[in-house]
């Protein structure tokens, strides 16, 4: 066991690599920033439907009354939708342990992403 990092740490670490559990990282972000980032990093490269396709995705998810995701949106809460393990390669900076470039943190985010972010939150 290494000395310099707490065994719970190196634990997570170790179970991590092991089953390939996902990263969690404390977001600075607001959830309308976050959603934008996501969009960007996700369909940024396929047009305005493909962004609308995704933000769509993500409402219906966190508006649906059943099921896993209802269980995970707690009432409606996008941001538990957006940060759900495993569901957007893009809200992880690795993946299978090698560094992922395409990730929310590396986007930055123009007004149209924004707007489609508005446009979805209001009820697309």
């Amino acid at each position: 066991m290494n000395k310099s990092i707490p065994h719970f740490v190196e634990s997570a670490y170790y179970v991590s690599e092991i089953f390939l559990t996902f990263e969690v990282k404390i977001m600075a972000y607001d959830t309308r920033e976050l959603f934008a980032r996501l969009i960007q990093c996700e369909a940024g490269g396929e047009g305005e439907d493909g962004m609308r396709a995704v933000a769509t995705v993500i409402m219906n998810r966190a508006t649906i009354s059943y099921g896993e995701f209802a269980r995970v949106s707690k009432g409606g809460d996008v941001r538990n939708i957006i940060t759900q393990p495993g569901q957007f390669v893009c809200m992880r900076e690795s993946v299978g342990g090698v560094y992922n470039p395409q990730n929310v943190y590396n986007m930055n985010p123009t007004q149209e992403h924004f707007d489609i972010v508005d446009w979805a939150m209001g009820g697309g």
